[in-house]
């Protein structure tokens, strides 16, 4: 299950972007500064057996990425 969360101002997380690696112009999502994102290949991608994924969609060039959440 995904569990979707609203920000509240009043929280005050420090957040930047992930922009897309396909044209590097589109902002796929905000993370907080303390998170890291990775870009793996699509071949990684697809031997990968797990349900804690989403898919995003790139708002300029409209690729297609998963977002999975890991341990690392």
């Amino acid at each position: 299950m995904l569990l979707i969360e609203q920000v509240c101002e009043k929280n005050n997380v420090i957040s930047d972007y992930v922009r897309c690696p396909i044209c590097g112009k589109g902002r796929l999502c905000d993370k907080p500064v303390v998170e890291k994102a990775r870009t793996i290949s699509t071949v990684a991608v697809q031997t990968m057996e797990t349900s804690n994924k989403i898919i995003l969609k790139c708002p300029k060039c409209s690729n297609k990425f998963f977002i999975q959440f890991t341990k690392e």
